[in-house]
This record gives C-alpha cells, structure tokens and sequence, in this order.
C-alpha cells in the first residue's frame, strides 16, 4: 500500500508540474519563462541575420544616393548632342551643399551653380526631375537675337562643328541638324538646332542661328528691364521680334537645354530656385542605345560632360 501511496504523489506531483495537464509539452527554462518554439527560432534567426542587415544596407545606400550622389536615366534629347537618350548620367549631390537625406533640409553649403553647369532640377511646373544647363545666375540680364545668346550686353561666340563630330546622335526624318560650340567667357559647350530640311535647301545661305527665332514673348518671372543702370549693361540692345530679354531674380537660375529648338527649359517656365537643384551631372556612367536593341555605346561610358 505504501508503494501505490507513493506512485500516486508522484504522478500528483507531475500534473502540478505541467499545470494540470499531463498532454502540455512547453519547455520552461530555469527563470520560469516559456522557451521559443521552433518557428519563433527561426523567425528569430531570419530577422537578425538576412532582414535586418538588408534593410541596414538599404537604408545607407537610399540614403547615400538622396544626400551624397546618385545616377539617373534620361529618356528625353533636350540635352542632346551632351547627354543622348539611353544615358545613365552621375549627379554629385554634394557639389553645392549638403542635404539631409529624403528632405531639403540644408546641412551645409558651400558653393553654387556656374554658368555652363549641367544640373538635375525639379522642375517648377510639375516637379518632375530634368538636366538642363545653367545658362543664367542671379542678377543676369540674358537676351536672345535670334539664337544668339547675349549675358549682360556680351555676346556668345559660336563655331560650326561638322557633323562628324557628332556621331549617334539620332535625328528626325525631314530634319536637318546643325552643330556649334557656344563660348562665353571662355567655357565652351556644344548646343544643337534640328531644322527643317526644305527650308534649309530654299535658303541654302541661312544662317542658322539668325534665321529661326524664339517664341515671342518674355520667359516667365522674369524682371524686365526698367532701370538705367540695367540698361547700360546692354550693349546695341535691338529691338526684335524674335528677341527677348529677361534679368534673372535674385536666388533663381535660368535654365537652357543643348537641344536648343527642342526643350523645354526656363523660356517656358521662368527662372528655377536655388532650392530646386538637386545636384551636378558630371559624367555619363553608361550609355546604352534604344533604338539598337539597347547596345551598349562603348565610347560614351564614365566621359566627363562639357
């Protein structure tokens, strides 16, 4: 009797154990807490060793690339003959001022855009990303004859490059493409007019640059001139109806694509502020052509951008 006694205090003993359920299997480490199950252990081990170091990684490059520098497509040929469509072009964010990543919050600054700069903006009308050229700074009076440019009554100097210089540009059937690097104060870029090919061969002896204006009216929010002192910077000011002439506010640049009769740029939508620019293109990283079967342009890979 007392071995039956016995047995039935330790089978009493073991339900206590398990709460009063002989089924439970928990496992119950020395501080009283219940152990993780098999899947928690691997949720665990998921967690601390793919997820967490992913999204760390993510986390610094996506910051890296909103603050410091980053590399976009550009589908469209305003920029051409510089930037082609199919180029992937670096942006050094940094060029100008420091960010804090994701916002527009300055951190630093310790330059601004030159003229001759190519720069990745927002655009004002409808905030999408563009690169187009710094053709204006703060204070600048820009008047265009024609396709002549004139900054602060001094003129642009431009010298017709052969087509040959030029090679994969695409161009329009019924179009005629003209070349010419723009010069002022010494830093030169290429700029591009696309013609129509019948009015060039009825005046085989056009000028290319004078014969075909701008649209006739003053770019949005631009001051215009008023004062003497602004007049006296212009020199030989015509008065033309493919002519205009626009002083850049204070604060804002003005903006102009290489594909001079083909984007839209500042003469469309005014002057852009400071705090839209978003960086410097500096180079094209890769070039890849569209209308090949996506065939990589060799030549143009890691090229520095006039």
């Amino acid at each position: 009797m007392s071995g039956k006694g016995e047995d039935a205090k330790r089978a009493g003993s073991g339900k206590a154990a398990t709460g009063g359920n002989p089924s439970a299997d928990a496992v119950t480490n020395p501080g009283g807490r219940t152990a993780p199950s098999l899947w928690q252990r691997q949720g665990q081990i998921l967690w601390s060793e793919w997820i967490k170091p992913l999204l760390i990684i993510a986390l610094v490059m996506f910051s890296f690339r909103s603050a410091v520098a980053d590399w976009n497509d550009v589908p469209t040929g305003s920029m051409k003959p510089t930037i082609l469509e199919g180029d992937r072009i670096f942006i050094n964010k940094v060029a100008y001022d420091l960010k804090f990543p994701f916002t527009r919050w300055r951190l630093a600054q310790w330059g601004d855009p030159e003229w001759g700069d190519v720069v990745v903006l927002r655009s004002p009308e409808d905030a999408k990303r563009l690169v187009k050229r710094v053709i204006g700074l703060p204070g600048d009076i820009l008047e265009i004859r024609g396709m002549y440019l004139y900054r602060n009554g001094e003129p642009a100097h431009y010298l017709k490059r052969p087509e040959a210089d030029f090679t994969g540009v695409d161009i329009r059937q019924g179009q005629t493409p003209f070349y010419f690097d723009e010069d002022i104060e010494g830093r030169q870029h290429p700029i591009m007019l696309t013609l129509n090919t019948e009015e060039v061969r009825k005046y085989r002896s056009l000028d290319p640059l004078n014969s075909f204006g701008q649209p006739l009216f003053t770019p949005k929010n631009c001051r215009s001139v008023s004062s003497t002192e602004d007049l006296k910077r212009l020199r030989d000011v015509r008065a033309r109806r493919d002519s205009w002439v626009c002083i850049v506010p204070d604060g804002h640049y003005f903006m102009m694509g290489d594909n001079r009769l083909n984007s839209r740029d500042s003469r469309y939508f005014g002057p852009v502020q400071r705090s839209e620019i978003l960086g410097q293109a500096t180079a094209v990283a890769l070039s890849l052509n569209r209308n090949d079967y996506y065939k990589p342009r060799w030549h143009r890979f890691f090229t520095p951008l006039p």
